[in-house]
Parts: structure tokens; C-alpha cells; sequence
């Protein structure tokens, strides 16, 4: 069970950085950082519930990976879009779509 944690723990802090090192340079690694966040908060939720003998922190969890389904099916969406409009993905391209 501790490497299990371990394993989130290192999955949640890689993205973590990621994501504070990518924060302007390219939105795709920003968002795949932004999904291991998202993995290793849910793989800590699962561990704390069979620790617990909870099944909550597994609903919660499946809840999570819907939104985080949701907005990746969004980032990608928009990155399509930029791609089309300006042939680059960065983040001040993006600020430009905004209506």
C-alpha cells in the first residue's frame, strides 16, 4: 500500500511541476501535465478508500476522471482550433480566440 501512495504522490508532484515549468510555453504539455494531477489525486483517493473500507473515495474518484474527461475533450478542442486559425498552440493564441 505505501508504494501505492508513493506512486500517486510522485505522479501528483511530477504534474504539479510540470505544469508550473509549462505555464507558457505549450499548452499541450501544460494539459498532460494538468491529467497526471488529476491521476494522482484520484489514485490517492482510491488508496484511501479500500484503506478505509470506504467505496465513497471511489465514487468521488470516478466523478473526477468525468471532469477531467470533460476538460481535456475542451483543451483539445481548442487546441484543434488554434492549430486551424494561427498554426501554433501557445497560450497567447488562446487569448486571442476569446470572444
Amino acid at each position: 500500500m505505501i508504494f501505492f501512495f508513493n506512486l500517486a504522490f510522485a505522479y501528483l508532484f511530477v504534474g504539479f511541476f510540470n505544469c508550473l515549468k509549462n505555464f507558457n510555453r505549450n499548452i499541450l504539455i501544460f494539459m498532460i501535465a494538468a491529467e497526471l494531477m488529476f491521476f494522482g489525486f484520484e489514485l490517492t483517493l482510491i488508496g484511501m478508500s479500500f484503506l478505509l473500507n470506504d467505496i465513497s473515495g471511489v465514487v468521488i474518484s470516478l466523478l473526477v476522471i468525468c471532469c477531467a474527461l470533460a476538460e481535456t475533450i475542451v483543451g483539445f478542442g481548442l487546441c484543434y482550433f488554434a492549430t486551424k486559425t494561427n498554426k501554433k498552440i501557445n497560450f497567447n493564441t488562446l487569448q486571442t480566440l476569446r470572444l
